[in-house]
């Protein structure tokens, strides 16, 4: 298998590298799938030290961000080709050679190479959120079309994809995604106007980057993934719910239409869904990852407050209106998080941002990743004129 990893520097690209190395290494003693090539955006300086591990096992092609970074290093690496920006991404998805592409970039930088790889009939990874949530029915119109696959990397909906294998649809009532309730999860929002970007980014789970982070604090990861797993497993919006899970062991259930419930289980690990993907349908062991019951005291379970309910609602609403309310969330979120981090804006402000964005815009139907581009400059300028205003 020849492998091309989006992001190769964040924090899904980085576990992606590990889970291909243990593979090749533990279990088919071989290097069976081959890191062909790889795209950073501004950590050149890690980028350069994957380069020089990766170049003796199959690395073959790299692309970074800027021209001027292209620059800069393509002289000290000969037998590397280098590319930039999004011609460079779109390239290094359609080489022919390669099976698999992870998508682990942030934002709409995702979109391009995605629907690239789509035409070119690839199994897409798929852990760039923005993509799926804002192109929806467009890209899987695609997918369809070029019998490419599209895998979620999302803990949460490859837990989803798991307990539906074996299923049919009409078997199902409702999903139930889990979430960790995030580094606050006993306070009121309303409370949280003085959050600081440290402690909205100390997540008590996981490490992750900061877009993610602060989409887990403000908890529009869920709105996101609700909207996500409408897309991925074909599911109305209100067949799916959220409930608070601390231990962060059960990431998604499923009920079907007898009561009866499924769960997947695992410890909290990002290696296990990215493996997952990578070796579909097969399932290989990862050393040490075992779920120990005699360590697991208890598993809770709370109900969301109402004031996160509501919010919720919002990206419920966003899938009625189609695609175009769609970007416009996922373009309003990046922004609104960018300028939080930037202490342009207050942590509650985020929420209040995309519910005006819900409230504030008219959307008509997209039917091209032209239009989305489009919608998502516009939105983009809304957002910032909002961002100004407050």
């Amino acid at each position: 298998m020849n492998l091309v990893i989006l992001g190769s520097t964040g924090f899904i690209g980085r576990k992606t590298i590990d889970v291909v190395l243990e593979l090749n290494k533990n279990v088919y003693k071989e290097e069976k799938i081959r890191i062909v090539g790889i795209s950073a955006g501004n950590n050149i300086e890690l980028l350069e030290k994957q380069i020089l591990f990766l170049s003796n096992k199959g690395l073959g092609f790299v692309c970074v961000k800027n021209l001027s970074d292209k620059k800069l290093i393509c002289e000290k690496y000969k037998k590397i080709s280098f590319f930039h920006g999004d011609e460079g991404l779109c390239y290094l998805v359609s080489l022919d050679s390669v099976n698999k592409i992870v998508n682990g970039l942030s934002g709409f930088s995702g979109l391009k190479p995605t629907f690239e790889a789509a035409r070119k009939g690839k199994k897409i990874l798929l852990a760039n959120k923005e993509t799926i949530i804002s192109s929806g029915g467009i890209l899987l119109d695609i997918i369809k079309k070029n019998k490419a696959e599209l895998y979620p990397i999302d803990s949460e909906h490859s837990a989803i994809w798991r307990c539906l294998k074996g299923h049919k649809k009409q078997e199902v009532n409702r999903l139930i995604l889990t979430a960790s309730g995030g580094p606050f999860k006993n306070q009121n929002y309303c409370e949280l106007e003085n959050v600081t970007a440290k402690q909205a980014l100390n997540h008590p789970k996981w490490k992750m980057g900061e877009k993610i982070s602060i989409d887990s604090a403000t908890m529009a990861n869920k709105g996101f993934e609700i909207i996500e797993a409408c897309y991925f497993f074909n599911m109305r919006a209100d067949k799916i719910e959220t409930i608070i899970h601390q231990e962060s062991v059960i990431h998604s259930m499923i009920e079907f239409v007898d009561g009866s419930i499924s769960s997947h289980m695992s410890m909290p690990d990002m290696k296990v869904p990215i493996q997952y993907a990578l070796t579909y349908p097969d399932c290989e062991k990862i050393k040490e990852n075992s779920v120990d019951f005699k360590k697991i005291n208890k598993l809770t379970f709370e109900e969301i407050n109402s004031e996160t309910k509501e919010f919720l609602e919002i990206f419920k609403s966003a899938i009625k209106f189609g695609s175009m309310a769609c970007c416009a969330l996922c373009t309003a979120d990046e922004e609104a998080v960018k300028a939080f981090l930037n202490g342009r804006i207050k942590f509650t402000d985020i929420r209040k941002i995309l519910r005006l964005t819900m409230e504030k815009n008219e959307f008509k139907k997209i039917n091209s990743l032209e239009e989305l581009i489009e919608a998502n400059i516009k939105f983009c300028e809304t957002t910032k004129k909002m961002i100004n205003s407050i």
